[in-house]
């Protein structure tokens, strides 16, 4: 489901249900979510292995990575021009994906749009749904936001887990070590089959001649 937060505003003000259940959350600063093409994890989305963005963050923290501080609070604006002259991009914060809720001490704390925050006695707990955060990742490829990746940067990812694979098939004697060598090698399949669904999409159905009658 895409995200509009001109829709739905409370995206970024805080949803009501979590402000009551937030008290005790720290604060934490405002932040972009960055593209690198050359950065791609194995992800889940319904059961099926799918090449997703890994996402970095930038943090708005003044003296940090080129943002500035600024009368009006932090500047990014310098920071952001930098990441992309590197050939990345800064995800624009309208496409929703921040989300903010009040924080001790007056203050706010920023957080993915797929954290949901609950009050455990003296305790904050937080929950990401992986699954809506690996679907929203899979529309940006499918609408163009982020481009396909290129199937060679994959097969460096594929090569670095078949190295994981051998190390571990080396000393599967060992215990603890045949559980690993498993969970590998099935990450391994499933990352083989992620990238051949890339290289060989399904082909689009075409409409059937309708038959003349006579």
């Amino acid at each position: 489901m895409s995200i509009n937060p001109e829709q739905n505003p409370e995206i970024y003000r805080g949803i009501t249900e979590e402000k009551q259940r937030a008290e005790k959350l720290a604060p934490a600063p405002p932040f972009f979510l960055v593209f690198d093409p050359g950065e791609w994890e194995l992800g889940d989305i319904d059961g099926k292995p799918v090449w997703l963005p890994a996402l970095a963050v930038l943090w708005e923290v003044p003296g940090v990575n080129n943002v500035r501080s600024t009368r009006g609070g932090p500047d990014s604006s310098m920071a952001r021009i930098k990441i992309e002259e590197q050939g990345r991009t800064v995800l624009p914060q309208q496409l929703g994906y921040v989300k903010r809720l009040p924080a001790r001490g007056g203050r706010w704390h920023h957080c993915l749009f797929w954290d949901h925050t609950r009050q455990v006695g003296n305790k904050t707990l937080t929950r990401h749904d992986d699954q809506g955060y690996n679907k929203w990742r899979l529309e940006l490829l499918e609408n163009g936001t982020i481009p396909q990746p290129d199937p060679e940067v994959l097969e460096i990812a594929i090569e670095r887990l078949s190295d994981r694979v051998r190390r571990h098939a080396s000393r599967a004697n060992i215990p603890g070590v045949k559980a690993k060598l498993d969970i590998d090698q099935a990450r391994l399949d499933s990352a083989k089959q992620a990238i051949s669904d890339i290289r060989n999409p399904p082909k689009a159905k075409g409409r059937k001649k309708a038959s003349n009658g006579v």
